[in-house]
């Protein structure tokens, strides 16, 4: 396996603090900072001024790791444990269901068009498989 296959990350979710939490991030650690809000989708425009700000994917990468976050969770609710997620960003399709499937996921549907998978493994550890 090459080691550029696929990298490693953590993938953070906030309840409406991701900006406020990624700018302390970034004054802790440096590196680049990229933020992407609703405002700035063609749909987002519409929006009321909070939904807005609400952070879409924030980026931090430096020499040393990647963070990433958002505001937007799929669970609804935000309880210490539900927040933290491995990101595993892969160069294929292929890469992606290999590893998907080794963290025990038995089928795991990854094609070209998926951009994001998540599982939860045996051990209730989040996983999110993306596509670079």
């Amino acid at each position: 396996m090459l080691k550029d296959d696929f990298s490693f990350g953590v993938y953070l979710a906030f309840n409406g603090n991701c900006l406020q939490a990624f700018n302390y991030y970034q004054s802790c650690f440096g590196g680049d900072l990229s933020v992407q809000t609703m405002g700035a989708t063609q749909h987002g425009r519409k929006m009321t001024r909070q939904m807005q700000e609400v952070v879409i994917c924030a980026t931090l990468e430096n020499h040393y790791f990647k963070l990433m976050g958002t505001d937007l969770t799929t669970a609804g609710r935000l309880v210490p444990g539900n927040n933290i997620s491995i990101l595993v960003e892969c160069n294929s399709a292929e890469r992606a269901r290999f590893i998907c499937n080794l963290a025990g996921n038995n089928y795991c549907p990854v094609s070209n068009t998926d951009h994001l998978i998540e599982i939860t493994d045996r051990y209730r550890v989040h996983w999110i498989f993306s596509l670079r």
